[in-house]
């Protein structure tokens, strides 16, 4: 009796947010959260329940949106923070990749606090090993080019502009 007590406790705090992620997004919504792996395929499945119950029930309803939608943006959105050298931690909010011009190598990664990535001083410059770990830490699977590379580089920035984050890549860097 009592392990069945713990699994509907267990259910009904799971349930609570699935269900809140239910009433914020669209069907199309929650499939691209789960291709971008910001909800498990679980709670997938469980909002996509829930949402299939109220269109049955209430057929004329608007399904995502709902009150919770700016809360679960939040969650999902978590800023993604960085240590700068002086040892302060800050929200990356832009990233620009750069890479030399003249033969097309990677040559390094500028961090932002604000949401731009030019005209603004650079908060943090990192090196590729130290990028590779953050777009992982960030849960982008691709791996970066170490040759400019606009297609693969469009790829990661979607990605990375998916979670709040401005950025740009590009060969402007000029070493003669």
């Amino acid at each position: 009796m009592i392990k069945l007590k713990n699994i509907l406790e267990a259910t009904m705090s799971t349930d609570l947010d699935t269900y809140k992620i239910a009433d914020s997004f669209t069907p199309s919504e929650l499939k691209q959260l789960k291709a971008d792996e910001k909800i498990s395929g679980e709670v997938y499945n469980g909002a996509i329940e829930i949402q299939r119950s109220w269109k049955q029930s209430h057929p004329t309803m608007k399904i995502g949106h709902g009150a919770y939608r700016k809360e679960m943006m939040k969650q999902l959105t978590e800023a993604v923070r960085h240590v700068d050298r002086s040892g302060k931690p800050f929200n990356i909010k832009g990233m620009s990749i750069i890479y030399i011009e003249q033969n097309q190598r990677f040559y390094g990664t500028s961090l932002y606090d604000k949401p731009v990535t030019a005209n603004v001083s650079k908060r943090s410059k990192i090196g590729y090993d130290a990028t590779e770990a953050l777009l992982s830490s960030m849960g982008i699977k691709d791996k970066l080019p170490e040759r400019y590379d606009p297609v693969k580089l469009d790829k990661i920035g979607k990605q990375v502009e998916r979670k709040g984050i401005k950025f740009d890549a590009s060969d402007i860097m000029d070493v003669s």
